[in-house]
């Protein structure tokens, strides 16, 4: 615990030299750094507003995140559909919206993080991944 905490905020490390190696470890960190989580989060986000304004211009209505956030809901995929959609004859009465690869671990993770909770509360719907995905994975 008290080394994630000295990751988040290397500042509160005491001892001078073990501070300057967390804080250049963070910096050279090409994958995991605290510059890489900002720019995944902002690229996910990009892509969140796509989808949301696709969604808009086909003339579907949906509660986006943020609306479903101000209504109290806690687990929530980047849009809710008012009216479910039929695709590939399948229901999907929700989407989410991954900026990135979607390979077997990371369908895995995002099962596990969110897409379960999703289907239980929402019933099924579908994760757009943006930058493609494994067939073999996806069933």
């Amino acid at each position: 615990k008290q080394v994630m905490q000295w990751l988040r905020d290397p500042s509160k490390i005491d001892d001078e030299k073990l501070r300057a190696d967390v804080e250049e470890c963070l910096a050279r960190d090409e994958q995991c750094g605290p510059e890489q989580d900002v720019a995944r989060q902002e690229l996910g986000r990009k892509y969140e507003l796509l989808l949301e304004e696709r969604l808009r211009t086909l003339g579907v209505e949906f509660l986006s995140e943020d609306d479903l956030r101000r209504q109290g809901k806690y687990k929530t995929p980047d849009v809710l559909l008012s009216v479910p959609i039929g695709v590939d004859d399948k229901v999907v009465c929700w989407i989410d919206s991954k900026a990135k690869f979607g390979d077997l671990n990371a369908m895995k993770d995002d099962y596990k993080s969110s897409i379960a909770s999703y289907t239980g509360r929402y019933g099924p719907g579908l994760v757009v991944y943006w930058f493609g995905f494994l067939e073999d994975a996806a069933s």
